[in-house]
């Protein structure tokens, strides 16, 4: 796949709003729409071209996965985080997420929905917590210094923590 942010004709920043990229998205739809053509192959050329669209879309609007991109972009490797080479969280982290993993399962088991409720707010607050450092750590690669990428794959690797959590949060029981 292309750049996505130059798919979507958007800037290469990871504080990008959803209304943004649903802006994008229609705009870039709207050009490369099949139905917009007669010729079939000129209609097959934008149904590749949908799809590529829709796969930058779904990708920008995942915050890690944009992160990812955008660490591609800067650094020029070609995948400079995931799972397998990200570093992993530091040992309290990981404590804690077990403790809070306990208290959802604790929470469920006494179908306590105050209690989810409370905790879903505490992990959403510490996945934006996380997504905040990130923009951050991002937005000082403007700054003379250079980008700080395993910071930010640091962070990456603590943001998949508490979204897994929240996903299984917001999972039925």
């Amino acid at each position: 796949m292309s750049d996505p942010f130059d798919r979507l004709g958007v800037p290469a920043t990871f504080d990008l709003t959803g209304d943004q990229l649903r802006t994008a998205l229609v705009r870039a739809s709207a050009a490369h729409h099949p139905d917009r053509f007669t010729d079939p192959a000129d209609q097959a050329t934008a149904q590749d071209a949908m799809a590529e669209i829709n796969r930058a879309h779904d990708l920008l609007a995942d915050p890690i996965a944009r992160a990812r991109a955008l660490l591609a972009r800067l650094t020029g490797d070609a995948d400079p985080s995931n799972a397998e080479t990200d570093p992993a969280p530091p040992p309290e982290l990981l404590m804690e997420v077990l403790d809070v993993r306990e208290a959802i399962d604790d929470a469920r088991a006494a179908n306590d929905t105050a209690a989810l409720h409370r905790q879903r707010a505490w992990v959403k607050q510490q996945l934006t917590q996380r997504y905040d450092q990130v923009a951050r750590l991002f937005s000082e690669d403007s700054q003379p210094q250079p980008l700080d990428s395993a910071s930010i794959r640091r962070e990456l690797s603590a943001a998949r923590y508490f979204q897994r959590m929240l996903d299984a949060i917001d999972q039925e029981p």
